[in-house]
């Protein structure tokens, strides 16, 4: 196991360990993250959100196997990196920042399809 997959599945094991203490559940069950360098996750529907900071990609997994259902690539602007993701009534939220001032916050429906984009701090 090369050290890229054990820090991926940390990640998303840590992720998943503090949303279940913070509602006083239990781990029900782990999986390795889809791609290197998971920054942001949400849930609706039934199903789990992830976003990948290196890949702009965001994918969408069956949160019982952790089989990628479908997934597409975002383009923030030169400099921006996905922070987070949040998903609400078939919106996908992925917001972004520069490491310094800057951040957005990009909208697309769960097709992949872009909707906007909204400046945040100073962006």
């Amino acid at each position: 196991m090369d050290e890229r997959h054990v820090v991926r599945k940390a990640i998303l094991l840590l992720t998943a360990l503090s949303v279940s203490l913070a509602w006083g559940a239990w781990i029900e069950e782990t999986f390795d993250a889809p791609a290197g360098m998971v920054t942001g996750l949400g849930w609706e529907d039934g199903s789990l959100w992830a976003v990948d900071s290196n890949l702009d990609r965001v994918y969408e997994l069956d949160p019982g196997s952790g089989e990628v259902i479908g997934s597409f690539d975002m383009s923030p602007y030169s400099g921006q990196y996905p922070t987070g993701l949040a998903v609400e009534n078939g919106i996908v939220y992925v917001g972004t920042w520069n490491g310094g001032t800057t951040g957005y916050v990009y909208k697309y429906d769960t097709e992949g399809d872009y909707l906007g984009v909204v400046s945040m701090c100073g962006g």
